[in-house]
């Protein structure tokens, strides 16, 4: 029997780690830590849809996430997209690096809204400059 707060998978090298930290009528708090791909999205999914549905707003932390692929990004994408027509918010925090690259790649920043923190070591490995303009300066160099 599965535990309300907390769940583990046995799911590939990594396997799946889903956490409830904080729960309530007003916020839910959980983590996500392990792969999330094609092979568990069914249970990622089964997961945040029993809290999503208690809350008016979740927190979802993804630090923890070692690899994704193209469905967990598909189901992160459906949540913004739910909770913005069923008047919730959802927010992710603290994106590990292959959630980061999801992000890049698919020049998402602005339809996910969250605020994104790269360390500075970590800063080459992405673009995030999709959507801004090139400016002239006086120089004549341009900059974005």
């Amino acid at each position: 029997m599965m535990d309300d707060l907390c769940f583990r998978l046995s799911v590939g090298e990594n396997g799946l780690e889903c956490k409830v930290i904080k729960s309530g009528a007003d916020v839910t708090e959980a983590e996500i830590k392990g792969d999330c791909t094609i092979y568990n999205a069914a249970e990622i999914k089964k997961f945040i849809s029993k809290y999503y549905d208690k809350s008016d707003s979740l927190v979802l932390n993804l630090s923890g996430v070692d690899e994704i692929d193209s469905s967990f990004f598909q189901l992160l994408l459906a949540l913004k997209k739910d909770a913005g027509e069923s008047n919730k918010r959802v927010s992710f925090i603290a994106h590990s690096i292959p959630v980061l690259k999801y992000i890049d790649l698919y020049g998402a920043a602005a339809m996910f809204g969250d605020r994104l923190v790269v360390k500075k070591e970590d800063r080459d490995k992405f673009d995030f400059r999709y959507g801004l303009k090139t400016v002239k300066g006086a120089s004549g160099n341009e900059s974005r």
